[in-house]
């Protein structure tokens, strides 16, 4: 499935606001598991549970100047827009599992 049609998200607190961790659902891949696993590849973190999630897919369409950077940048396809599921997880141990200086971190 590609990048932009499914985006389980999570987020990252910075010093003044929150971030978005966001990537694609693999094919096969339930939106709950891509959640778990984006949060790990992008984090680090291991030990969270989903605690809710939205129950229906947000979708928009990009602007037409992103359309256009987007279409050019990640070319073989007509890039519309973007559904996402969003979930809302709670850190079940402390916080000395996050590591946000590397991605793709390993299980």
């Amino acid at each position: 499935m590609p990048l932009l049609t499914s985006s389980p998200l999570c987020f990252k607190k910075l010093e003044t606001f929150l971030d978005v961790f966001n990537g694609g659902i693999e094919e096969g891949e339930e939106p709950t598991s891509a959640a778990v696993r984006e949060l790990r590849e992008e984090t680090g973190v291991v030990s969270a549970e989903i605690i809710s999630e939205v129950p229906k897919w947000l979708t928009y369409d990009f602007p037409p100047a992103v359309k256009a950077k987007v279409n050019r940048l990640w070319g073989g396809g007509e890039w519309h827009g973007q559904a996402q599921k969003w979930f809302l997880m709670r850190l079940t141990k402390d916080e000395s599992e996050i590591n946000l200086a590397s991605g793709d971190v390993d299980p």
